[in-house]
């Protein structure tokens, strides 16, 4: 299981930073899972 950051998400969906959060109100993009502290990340392939 490979666990990518914000940026990388970004970089591979074309989605803006803001428009990733905004879908994952609205239950239209997988929420993150946390890592350490304050950091989160997202699974490769669930997104």
């Amino acid at each position: 299981m490979r666990i990518i950051r914000l940026k990388e998400v970004v970089s591979s969906t074309g989605l803006a930073r803001s428009t990733i959060y905004k879908l994952i109100g609205s239950g239209e993009f997988p929420k993150p899972v946390p890592l350490v502290g304050r950091s989160v990340g997202w699974i490769v392939g669930v997104y």
